[in-house]
């Protein structure tokens, strides 16, 4: 019994991290003025990168259509079309390999901003990810303690890699969206 009640609270813990995550995220970018949108997820084209779509028929118009891969057109388009700074949180399909760090339905987020080099866009990326790192360590080592208490777990965030502490970041939001705590485990080992 006490097993189920450590895995209710870890599970509950993981969408709370999700949350944190996506809240932080947006957070960031609307105090820079971002606008946040929503672009199409069915497309006559398959477009935004170059992996294989998945397709589905439109029964009241009689037309095949395309899942989304990536939003990055549509984005693209926005700001060409004046709207300096945008983004978007939202599901991507890629119908290409299954693993336990690959799902081919994921969540993911995309912003562009108009004048800004690739320098600025990594500044943005890097603070984005330490800003959700200190939230989410926060988060942890309050499920941590009440880990600790009920089935003995112990781990020492404060000595993983800064990688780590990036997947752990990145993580909240995967773990929320349908990965699994082996996938993340997998691809923290991967990279170290």
């Amino acid at each position: 019994f006490e097993n189920n009640i450590a895995d209710a609270a870890l599970a509950a813990s993981l969408f709370h991290y999700g949350e944190l995550t996506v809240d932080e995220v947006k957070k960031y970018l609307n105090d820079r003025k971002f606008m946040e949108v929503e672009t199409p997820m069915m497309n006559m084209i398959a477009g935004g990168a170059t992996a294989r779509p998945f397709t589905t028929h439109h029964n009241d118009l009689n037309m095949d259509l395309f899942l989304r891969i990536a939003p990055e057109l549509y984005l693209k388009m926005l700001v060409v079309g004046g709207y300096d700074r945008v983004y978007e949180i939202g599901k991507n399909f890629r119908n290409e390999g299954i693993d336990a760090t690959h799902n081919p339905e994921f969540t993911s987020i995309e912003f562009y901003e108009a004048f800004s080099d690739y320098k600025e866009m990594m500044t943005h990326t890097e603070t984005i990810i330490d800003l959700i790192r200190t939230k989410l360590l926060d988060a942890i080592n309050s499920i941590h303690t009440k880990l600790v208490n009920m089935k003995g777990v112990s781990i020492d965030y404060e000595k993983a890699p800064p990688e780590g502490l990036h997947l752990i970041a990145i993580g909240g939001l995967a773990l929320a969206r349908g990965l699994t705590l082996e996938g993340l485990a997998i691809s923290y080992a991967l990279r170290n």
